[in-house]
């Protein structure tokens, strides 16, 4: 995905850095914004993982476009196969944290953001999707604008 990345960046005469590989990510839910992330909201995002089944499946991301934005458009791959299987995944996560009373954003468009740019790009078609068998899922606690990512928790898909 890294490679990609590059090579989306030339093809389409973009200048800034990617992203780094550790923080390529697909977010599903969120469970909010804290400048320091409360304990009960952390165990209870343990909880809600721990009660989720959802057997694996294949995604593929096969397009690139840029979301809007200000001056720092995100760059994302989009996925075409396996939107079905990262749906269900999201509905069960949020139908789990609603029952324990954490709320996530409605939106869902699932993506992996590559880099931020002034430049747009229109949605087209990647010359070689990445396509992978999605086995597992990970709380990250994301430390918003610090580019860090702490793994909390893991768990495996199973249906």
């Amino acid at each position: 995905m890294a490679q990609q990345a590059e090579r989306l960046r030339d093809q389409h005469g973009l200048h800034t850095p990617c992203r780094p590989t550790r923080l390529l990510h697909i977010t599903l839910a969120n469970v909010g914004v804290y400048s320091s992330l409360p304990d009960d909201v952390l165990f209870a995002a343990i909880e809600v993982g721990s009660t989720v089944r959802v057997a694996p499946f294949v995604v593929t991301f096969d397009r690139v476009s840029s979301f809007k934005g200000s001056d720092r458009r995100p760059l994302v791959l989009r996925c075409g196969l396996g939107l079905a299987g990262l749906t269900t995944l999201r509905q069960a996560l949020v139908s789990a944290m609603r029952r324990i009373g954490l709320a996530s954003r409605p939106a869902f468009t699932p993506h992996v953001t590559l880099l931020y740019d002034r430049q747009s790009v229109l949605e087209a078609c990647v010359e070689e999707p990445i396509t992978w068998t999605v086995r597992d899922f990970v709380l990250v606690h994301s430390v918003q604008g610090q580019g860090q990512h702490m793994h909390r928790a893991c768990w495996p898909l199973r249906g």
